[in-house]
């Protein structure tokens, strides 16, 4: 789940430092800084489509999550369920995401919020460093493999904070729906 965070925290096979096992391609749910941050903000507005949405994502990363007993329902000699890959169910989460985060991008421009969001989103973050700082310090991952993830945490982190700056400070400002634009785009 990381990865929503931080899509290349265990590298990426285009620069040839992706570090676990399996595939990149459908390991990936990354929606982008931005809309993660501003899916969270969707929870603040009264818009009635949110619920549908969030209960879709919940649901779809439920399903793509090895859970014991999800695994189990995999090996049912079902048609369709047995024979597909249950990452692809991520795809429905990032929709489900990038839907929520337009909602709340939408209720960020229409009114103001109050709201430790930004602070709880930018401790995610902190939270994230300190992990691989700690495994790192436990010999569970090796010097070449956290440089690669705090190189990567360290872009994240600034569309991250660059998020929150312009929650925080440019609402309702025509250059800070521009410069948030920016982020989407650049991220």
């Amino acid at each position: 789940w990381v990865t929503g965070f931080v899509p290349d925290f265990f590298g990426n096979p285009a620069s040839r430092n992706y570090w676990i096992p399996g595939t990149y391609i459908e390991r990936v749910m990354y929606v982008g800084v931005a809309f993660l941050f501003f899916a969270a903000i969707a929870f603040k507005s009264k818009i009635s489509e949110k619920k549908f949405f969030t209960i879709s994502a919940i649901l779809s990363l439920i399903v793509a999550t090895n859970f014991p007993l999800l695994k189990f329902l995999y090996l049912l000699p079902v048609p369709v369920v047995s024979t597909t890959v249950p990452t692809r169910e991520l795809s429905l989460f990032i929709f489900s995401m990038i839907v929520l985060g337009a909602i709340g991008i939408d209720y960020w421009t229409k009114k103001k919020i109050k709201t430790n969001i930004p602070f709880v989103f930018l401790a995610i973050y902190a939270l994230l460093f300190i992990a691989v700082l700690i495994f790192w310090k436990l010999n569970f991952l090796s010097s070449q493999n956290v440089l690669v993830t705090i190189r990567n945490l360290f872009l994240s982190s600034f569309f991250a904070i660059s998020t929150v700056f312009i929650f925080l400070f440019l609402q309702g400002k025509s250059i800070g729906r521009l410069l948030l634009c920016a982020v989407v785009v650049i991220d």
